[in-house]
């Protein structure tokens, strides 16, 4: 295998804040993150306090969630919505949106995107009559200019492009990134034969990117983005945190998915009562300012978000930026290693989180079902070697973290090497 002397160093990792079994390699940070020390300790006192429910307070965590969700995307903690998942989250975008499209509008998605990011505009197929269009995998890898191209064409056919919603990067190889001050421009700025002056919406999942590399949504403005918290945002699971531009939530017009009282602005805290009043009949229905009144409807939950919360502060304190610097030289000497030594597949632009691999040319295999055959039997050598990554249908998803050891990786390739010497009659 190759000499990486002049590849880039790494900043020190940082192991110790994690629990990790010194004979275990894990690159499934793309599927859960390991829960840092101080994040298990803070679910672990805020379970506690349910065995003493009268001595129990919310603190304003749900607030303080908001602001550090704030200073990670560069926004007003006004912006930020708190929701169950990612798909509730885009669920309420679309809701959104909907009243905005006429039939034969067009919404632009990736192939084989996360469906998350694909039901909620398979939905409004049905409900608006929407043309839903999918944008082929890019053969030289370059999503941005495949679908600026795209948004191109369907202009040029006449038609009008009501939205794009798109990850960052792909949420199986990490192919990307996806640039979205190109692709906001060009749907901020209508243009073509079936254009009718609205800009087209752009909608981010970036579930797969936020917190591993750095997103400013002034820099680049948005008009939702959501990401759930059990990935690179280091937290548990069962919540997502979306920021809604000012535009959406100051319209009187966006909506919650629920109703529920808690983002009313009567509710000053989570045991506010007001009388039913006979008028209405029912309770006052003036909502909390901003993204706030699109929560997910419940009192804050005690437990997740004291943990989003920690999760969220070590991100900030360590740097999306710094991040992203110290796991692509692990991401890059993989993908020499298994592109230039192994002859495998990866993708030919990449972030520098993690990266999907897959059979190369020397594996012979033809057909989807033979791809993904060759997935699960690598998955499975690695996992006998103590080495997790994740399995997709045409890629194994190799996703360190700030715990992974450069002697991980070494372990990676010495078992993909074994791998591929069981596997292929002539390696």
């Amino acid at each position: 295998m190759s000499n990486y002397d002049d590849m880039p160093g790494r900043d020190e990792i940082r192991r110790e804040y994690f629990e990790m079994d010194n004979d275990i390699s894990y690159f499934a940070a793309a599927s859960r993150s390991a829960l840092a020390k101080s994040t298990y300790e803070a679910g672990a006192r805020a379970l506690r306090s349910k065995m003493s429910p009268w001595k129990m307070s919310s603190d304003g965590v749900d607030e303080k969630v908001r602001e550090s969700f704030a200073k990670l995307v560069n926004c007003s903690s006004d912006d930020v919505a708190l929701c169950p998942s990612t798909s509730f989250a885009l669920a309420t975008a679309a809701k959104a949106i909907e009243p905005s499209i006429v039939p034969g509008d067009v919404g632009l998605i990736l192939e084989e995107q996360m469906s998350s990011n694909t039901y909620p505009w398979q939905r409004l197929q049905a409900t608006v009559g929407l043309e839903l269009q999918a944008v082929p995998y890019p053969a030289d890898g370059d999503w941005t200019t495949a679908l600026l191209d795209y948004m191109y064409a369907v202009r040029e056919e006449g038609k009008n492009l009501a939205f794009v919603a798109i990850p960052i990067y792909r949420w199986t190889d990490c192919s990307g990134p996806i640039d979205l001050g190109a692709i906001g421009e060009a749907c901020h700025h209508p243009w073509g034969p079936g254009s009718d002056g609205r800009p087209a919406i752009l909608i981010v999942d970036a579930t797969q990117s936020l917190g591993a590399v750095p997103v400013d949504v002034q820099e680049t403005p948005v008009d939702f983005l959501a990401a759930s918290v059990h990935k690179w945002l280091l937290g548990a699971y069962g919540l997502s945190i979306m920021y809604v531009h000012p535009h959406w939530w100051e319209n009187p017009h966006t909506m919650p998915l629920v109703e529920d009282e808690h983002c009313r602005l009567h509710m000053k805290n989570g045991d506010e009562e007001v009388p039913f009043d006979m008028a209405l009949p029912g309770y006052p229905l003036a909502t909390k300012r901003g993204a706030r009144r699109l929560d997910s409807g419940g009192r804050p939950n005690p437990v997740l978000l004291p943990m989003a919360l920690d999760g969220l502060r070590l991100v900030l304190r360590w740097g999306p930026a710094n991040i992203a610097d110290s796991l692509e030289a692990l991401t890059l000497r993989i993908e020499m290693e298994c592109r230039n030594y192994f002859k495998l597949w990866v993708p030919k632009r990449h972030g520098p989180h993690f990266i999907g691999v897959g059979p190369g040319p020397c594996d012979n295999c033809t057909t989807d079902e033979e791809v993904h055959n060759w997935v699960l039997e690598a998955t499975a050598h690695l996992k006998r070697h103590r080495i997790i990554v994740t399995p997709k249908l045409k890629v194994m998803r190799v996703a360190p973290h700030v715990y992974t050891r450069d002697m991980d990786v070494d372990l990676f390739l010495q078992a993909m090497e074994s791998f591929l010497q069981s596997y292929r009659d002539d390696f």
